[in-house]
């Protein structure tokens, strides 16, 4: 049986923990921003090995990831899972005791009932939302309707007829807005560029 950490970026108090489970440094592979270094220890888990990682987001972005890789190793690769965030995610069993790998599936039940609610609950918000487009609703901020004023405020800024003050007086803008909208109405091609 061997002990391997995996670790989604390099954490030093993870890694203590790691070895303090019993995995030797060269078991332990660290996320170099791909997939390489996981599937490196994946292929290397066999029958009996424990996988010890920080946190569930280890094995995935999103819960059914999660659950996917979950199943791999425990049930095809049959290995052991330890997760160090979450202490009841232990799958090693104890003789004579019940916690370990019931208690594991259990709380991953309920992970995977939680995730698959949140699934229902994303489709039926992106129904609502394409039924509310095709009844003409509109999402966002609304667009912006210049005023001829203010159209004439930004022509005589930029042919320093005002200054920037007498400009932010005249519209009651701050500084930052001021230039947001004058470079809008030129990307819009309302005024000269």
């Amino acid at each position: 049986m061997s002990i391997y950490g995996y670790m989604s970026k390099e954490d030093e108090r993870t890694r203590k923990a790691m070895h303090g489970l019993g995995a030797e440094e060269e078991k332990i592979y660290v996320d170099d921003g791909g997939t390489a270094a996981y599937g490196e220890m994946l292929a290397k888990l066999e029958r009996g090995d424990v996988l010890a990682i920080k946190s569930l987001g280890a094995l995935g972005k999103n819960y059914d990831g999660i659950l996917h890789e979950w199943a791999y190793i425990t049930q095809v690769k049959g290995a052991d899972i330890v997760v160090l965030d979450m202490p009841l995610l232990d799958t090693r069993t104890k003789v004579g005791d019940l916690t370990g790998r019931l208690v594991s599936e259990t709380v991953m039940e309920v992970l995977s009932f939680a995730a698959a609610r949140e699934h229902t609950t994303s489709e039926r918000q992106a129904e609502g939302i394409r039924a509310a487009r095709e009844r003409g609703v509109r999402f966002g901020r609304p667009a912006s309707a210049y005023t001829p004023k203010f159209i004439d405020t930004v022509e005589r800024f930029r042919s320093h007829e005002i200054t920037i003050e007498e400009a932010l007086a005249l519209t009651s803008m701050k500084r930052s807005n001021f230039y947001y909208h004058m470079n809008r109405l030129m990307a819009l091609g309302m005024i000269g560029a």
